[in-house]
């Protein structure tokens, strides 16, 4: 059992609610038990990432193993460098961010039954469970290593120690930005009709560029196109991905009407947006109203082959 996890409400220095500083105390007792060191590399309005690097790995064979139960010592090899996701107990934010969680389908039923706490560690689960889904589709994501409560252990995308930089930073020739732009068409299609996921909220904020390679990162948010505002949100997505490449010069570049079509199989014909979203929102509601009649859902099994979860029963 882990007793660094405080069960009191208190605020922090801007006046938001949080659940008591237990993040810190866990990431901590994970690093050592990891055997390495973390820095912080990013922060997020409701995630920190700490870059975790073992200085004892002098030998390229050397492995870090980290016992996933104490009573069957099940070990889960762990990569000499990877990013501790702290998905911070601030319980504004996520009541902000409720919506991508209480209407998925595979996460209602459990999401109306779960304390504020647990819903936090709920969105860990969730974004395992989506990077774990993209990574059996081969779409370029973090790996996930183990996941305990709140905080999701993944590889780290970069190179000697410096994270890949994000889409909208990173400097790529003509060539190279046309060449992501494929990537990203080729990806979004593959999220959508293969892990049948929207990101819902993908834009060159959430993507990296690494070894030639854009990288989906970012998921937990991440819904199946059954949720009610499925298709809003790849609707979106769209609008993000063609507005970024149409500035950065893609020729190629689809408009978000024809982006969203070539997505997802659809054919919406428009090109007025009111219009187009007006047709979205009538096949959402059909689409509501079939799952409710037929109790029929589609790809819900979270029973995905991710990695083991850490005593998720204990405060």
């Amino acid at each position: 059992k882990n007793h660094h996890m405080c069960s009191t409400e208190e605020t922090n220095p801007w006046g938001a609610p949080v659940l008591a500083s237990a993040p810190c105390s866990l990431a901590d007792v994970m690093s050592e038990q990891l055997g390495c060191t973390d820095t912080g590399i990013g922060i997020g309005p409701d995630t920190e990432l700490l870059y975790s690097y073992s200085y004892s790995l002098k030998c390229p064979d050397t492995k870090r193993r980290y016992h996933t139960a104490c009573d069957n010592f099940e070990e889960k090899i762990v990569p000499e460098e990877c990013v501790l996701k702290v998905f911070k107990t601030t319980l504004n934010e996520f009541k902000n961010r409720d919506k991508y969680i209480k209407d998925d389908y595979r996460f209602k039923d459990r999401f109306s039954k779960l304390n504020p706490r647990k819903i936090i560690r709920l969105w860990a689960e969730k974004e395992m469970h989506n990077l774990t889904r993209m990574k059996k589709a081969g779409i370029p994501c973090p790996e996930v290593v183990i996941l305990k409560k709140h905080i999701l252990v993944m590889s780290f995308i970069g190179k000697d120690h410096v994270p890949a930089p994000k889409l909208k930073d990173a400097t790529l020739s003509s060539e190279d930005m046309k060449k992501a732009y494929y990537q990203v068409l080729n990806m979004m299609q593959q999220l959508y009709q293969d892990c049948n996921l929207v990101h819902a909220d993908l834009s060159e904020y959430n993507m990296l560029w690494h070894d030639r390679q854009v990288w989906f990162i970012d998921v937990s948010q991440s819904i199946e196109p059954t949720h009610p505002h499925g298709l809003e949100f790849l609707f979106r997505d769209c609008r993000n991905v063609a507005t970024f490449f149409q500035k950065a010069g893609v020729a190629e570049a689809l408009n978000v009407f024809e982006l969203f079509n070539t997505v997802s199989g659809l054919q919406i014909n428009s090109d007025n947006e009111a219009d187009f979203l007006a047709q979205i929102e009538a096949l959402e509601k059909r689409n509501e109203d079939h799952v409710q009649k037929s109790g029929k859902k589609i790809f819900t099994d979270t029973n995905d082959g991710s990695p083991p979860q850490l005593n998720t029963d204990d405060d």
